[in-house]
């Protein structure tokens, strides 16, 4: 378990099912819980969040990646050109979430 904090710089659009967020050092980390367990509001772009779950590593090939992205993309109403996906794996450092706090 790990508790980290940051600023959201985007949120899930379809089911407010995940956000992503920056440390104070620039580095991503995508926020996820189970859907409808906390529904993440759009508004919270911006906001400062202090966050509490599990982290996890995940790796993806070049197939999954352009999958997770073209994903990514279809919940925004966008597309992705699968050919602008480098080869090597996309790594993505998530936290379960267990509890967050927005706004604070």
């Amino acid at each position: 378990p790990v508790r980290v904090s940051g600023t959201v710089q985007d949120v899930c659009p379809a089911r407010g099912c995940w956000l992503d967020m920056t440390d104070a050092s620039g580095e991503k980390l995508r926020i996820k819980v189970t859907d409808g367990a906390i529904v993440f509001p759009l508004s919270a772009v911006g906001q400062p969040i202090v966050a509490e779950g599990v982290l996890t590593k995940i790796e993806l090939d070049h197939e999954q990646a352009v999958g997770y992205l073209q994903h990514m993309a279809y919940e925004k109403g966008q597309a992705v050109d699968p050919s602008t996906v480098g080869p090597e794996p996309l790594v993505i450092w998530q936290v379960s979430g267990e509890g967050a706090v927005i706004g604070k």
